[in-house]
């Protein structure tokens, strides 16, 4: 069984303590619930439990006792025994508790600072032995704790005596950071939410590892282009097993000032002439198709005589019209609104229009809905919008934007053969975060998911 996506095993008085000290070898968390006097003076009578317990306490365990079960004989001869001061058990009354302002517990400020006050307990404790420290305290009296904690048991264990009375349940009444923060002393920083796929995995594993012996007599290739005056040679490598029928590639190439304004061309090893444009002064992009893990060498040319038009059957345009920028490829036609950068219509190619009823007031990802990075509301905003971007592998809206969040620029690209409007936002603050993905137009969140790389993996999250 898993709570709070920590994997447990109960034991108590009724279902008995077989097995406890070997899964107490490899726990992190001991938690004796609220009442439990009975299940503790059973565990506790065994000289064995108590062992295991030490040494639990030794390597850093965390002991949970809840209102009322430390109340035993057994229980509290025990403790005495590992030199901890035992409170005397819970008196009656209806309180509120605070975070303790005077203490810099871990548990109070690590890694998250605990501020929300505990809502009413029934019972609290009055009074404890010198070495407990109060966590959570009645405001107008210091000597009153609904939570005390021992610290550096046996070196390195920590033991809580707790009087509240919900603990850990669904309900925990304001005591999440708490929580989660002896969580994080227990076990160190937890899992990211989501369910971890392994192609992070699959991608570090493969990516380092391209064949690099196909450069080793690359350049005795013959020039596609027999007038270039500079050509560049690139390895594209697929790492993660996907066929891609428009891998998108783009290099920063420095040319001199003589070809800066000169055509670009691309051709794979085999003499088939790729999609390439010039999307910048030093940087160029190119298309090329990649089998699963596939590696191959692609020729850039700058210069020469002006060739043939690559022969295939794709299609990508753009156009400025009275309803702005007119984006398309052959999956889906967009419209983006002329000066600000909203986009105000998607189509799936050979479907019917989407007026972006479904999402367009989210703001479930980055941005405003449809609007990309501008508040709509924001009737200060200045922007403009022009073309920096048109070519064979891509078209790029470039928006200017000054508003109450600051300056930007906000580039909205559209890449032949892809399912996604990329775009990039940078900002004029520094440290600020610079956002490159990109954003397919899925039509409604019940069947999408968002994926984000952590420690573990890949991750997914359903919308």
């Amino acid at each position: 069984m898993a709570v709070y996506g920590v994997e447990t095993r109960g034991f108590g008085s009724e279902i008995g303590f077989d097995g406890f000290p070997e899964t107490l070898s490899e726990a992190g968390i001991l938690f004796v619930s609220a009442g439990q006097t009975a299940g503790a003076e059973q565990l506790l009578g065994a000289e064995a439990n108590r062992e295991a317990v030490r040494a639990f306490l030794a390597r850093g365990g965390v002991i949970w006792l809840g209102a009322g079960s430390w109340a035993g004989e057994h229980t509290r001869t025990f403790l005495k025994s590992l030199d901890v001061g035992v409170p005397e058990v819970s008196k009656a009354g209806h309180k509120y508790w605070n975070p303790n302002p005077e203490s810099q517990s871990p548990f109070l400020t690590t890694p998250k600072r605990q501020t929300d006050n505990v809502s009413h307990t029934l019972t609290y404790m009055k009074g404890w032995p010198a070495g407990l420290e109060p966590l959570l305290i009645e405001k107008s009296a210091s000597d009153e704790s609904s939570l005390l904690v021992a610290s550096d048991v046996l070196g390195q264990g920590t033991i809580f005596y707790s009087a509240t009375s919900r603990e850990w349940s669904t309900r925990r009444r304001g005591m999440d950071v708490l929580i989660g923060n002896i969580f994080v002393h227990a076990f160190g920083t937890m899992p990211a939410p989501g369910q971890t796929f392994p192609v992070a995995d699959v991608y570090e594993r493969r990516g380092p590892i391209a064949n690099t012996t196909h450069l080793i007599k690359a350049g005795r290739c013959e020039w596609h282009v027999a007038d270039a005056p500079r050509r560049k040679v690139l390895l594209v490598s697929e790492p993660v097993g996907i066929e891609r029928r428009f891998a998108y590639v783009e290099v920063d190439w420095p040319l001199p000032a003589d070809l800066r304004d000169a055509p670009i061309r691309a051709f794979g090893a085999d003499g088939v002439q790729l999609h390439a444009q010039r999307v910048g002064p030093d940087r160029i992009a190119l298309t090329t198709p990649l089998r699963p893990y596939d590696d191959r060498l692609v020729y850039v040319y700058a210069g020469g005589a002006s060739g043939p038009a690559v022969r295939d059957r794709t299609s990508l345009s753009v156009e400025r019209n009275e309803d702005g920028w007119a984006l398309t490829n052959d999956h889906f036609d967009a419209v983006l609104a002329p000066e600000r950068p909203w986009l105000r219509s998607i189509r799936a190619r050979g479907g019917s229009p989407n007026a972006l009823i479904t999402w367009g007031e989210s703001e479930r990802w980055f941005g405003y809905g449809p609007r990309f990075f501008v508040n709509r509301d924001d009737q200060r905003a200045v922007s403009k919008g022009e073309l920096v971007a048109a070519g064979p592998v891509l078209n790029t809206i470039r928006y200017t934007v000054s508003d109450a969040l600051g300056e930007r620029i906000v580039d909205i690209s559209l890449v032949r053969g892809a399912r996604a409007l990329y775009f990039t936002a940078r900002t004029d603050k520094p440290h600020s975060i610079v956002t490159d993905t990109g954003w397919c137009p899925g039509g409604s969140f019940s069947h999408d998911w968002v994926w984000y790389k952590a420690k573990e993996g890949m991750k997914r999250l359903p919308l």
